[in-house]
């Protein structure tokens, strides 16, 4: 166990407080194994646990909940909350849009998301109505920021048009922004989007990823009584079973369930260099700091040692184990730790070298 320190859910919260959905962000640092803890968690009375390859984007997406929270808390000015609400507003749209095949112009907006189809039809209102609440104030004026993202013929018909007398005509509407009660709203839109996917007595949502393990606390604030259990991975099996479509037998046999020989290519594997970079640049941007609210684990703990890190996982979550009612149905250790050191086995060897070497401090210790 890399860092870990149990802590109950807040005691201390009011009675609503207490009736309020808790989050849970599990998240990784790529093909770290992730998925066996969600289905670990899938097996437990009480919670909501989504299917493993769905990622809620619309907190860590660029443009999304933590952006527009620093934008209007963290380092307010007029110019960026301005922008930076709107573009949050874009990105709803874009992740939220679910449409027909005859829907044209919604299928050029859509990014294929579709959330309005997984969160039901008020997934608009919920957002609309979050940023309408931290709007103070609506004003019409010339404000030239807003034409940097349009497209360069529309800012120089502008130009034409207001040297033509029509200046008037292109005033902005300008939103000023109070962020001053910005994780109050945001808590609550999210509790208000999640509420219509819970069933009577689950009172825990889990997230695949929502906050990524870089710089979670933000994305903790965000969400109020939260926790995020964070999986790591040796880099060397990481390697092994992310590679990409490959001719060769041995390698395609190791790859990944889920690894449909593309959908890893964001690993860089195909060069040991830049998995290597990429793996250390991921591995040293984790919090050195330890917040409680964090929990991180090694894959190769929760497969091998599955009692012992199963009971971690619980006193964290403050899960009682009575709850675990339906064991080995989702998680099945004997068959996730058939990927554990699949390495050994990986054709090219010398790569494996390389990682060993560049990589000494992020190398499961039991390898």
């Amino acid at each position: 166990m890399l860092a870990s320190m149990t802590m109950s859910f807040n005691s201390s919260a009011s009675l609503d407080d207490q009736q309020r959905i808790r989050f849970v962000d599990v998240s990784g640092i790529g093909s770290s194994g992730k998925s066996a803890v969600t289905d670990l968690l899938r097996e437990f009375d009480g919670l909501y646990v989504p299917h493993f390859q769905f990622e809620f984007d619309l907190i860590r997406a660029p443009g999304g909940l933590l952006d527009l929270r620093h934008a209007v808390q963290e380092d307010w000015s007029p110019v960026r909350s301005h922008a930076a609400l709107n573009r949050f507003r874009r990105l709803v749209r874009t992740l939220g849009i679910d449409a027909k095949p005859w829907q044209l112009g919604k299928l050029i907006s859509s990014g294929s998301q579709r959330y309005s189809r997984q969160f039901g039809p008020s997934y608009f209102k919920i957002w609309e109505t979050f940023c309408e609440a931290l709007v103070a104030l609506r004003y019409r004026a010339e404000w030239p920021y807003d034409d940097y993202e349009i497209s360069g013929w529309w800012r120089v018909a502008k130009r034409v048009l207001k040297r033509l007398g029509m200046r008037e005509a292109f005033l902005h509407q300008v939103t000023v922004i109070d962020g001053s009660r910005f994780d109050t709203l945001a808590r609550h839109a999210m509790q208000q989007l999640y509420a219509p996917l819970m069933t009577p007595g689950q009172t825990l949502a889990i997230l695949n990823n929502a906050l990524e393990p870089f710089n979670p606390s933000p994305g903790l604030d965000l969400l109020g009584d939260a926790r995020q259990i964070v999986v790591v991975r040796d880099p060397r099996d990481v390697f092994a079973t992310g590679q990409k479509a490959s001719g060769d037998v041995k390698t395609r046999g190791m790859q990944a369930f889920d690894n449909d020989g593309l959908n890893k290519t964001f690993l860089a594997s195909d060069d040991v260099s830049a998995f290597c970079l990429r793996h250390r640049l991921h591995w040293d941007s984790l919090p050195k700091s330890r917040d409680r609210r964090i929990m991180r684990i090694w894959f190769e703990d929760l497969v091998e040692k599955p009692e012992q890190t199963v009971a971690e996982i619980l006193r964290f979550l403050d899960l009682d184990p009575a709850g675990h009612t339906a064991p080995r149905t989702a998680f099945k250790p004997e068959v996730s730790r058939k990927s554990v050191r699949a390495a050994r086995h990986f054709p090219d060897q010398e790569a494996i070298a390389v990682i060993t070497d560049k990589l000494p401090d992020c190398l499961y210790p039991d390898w």
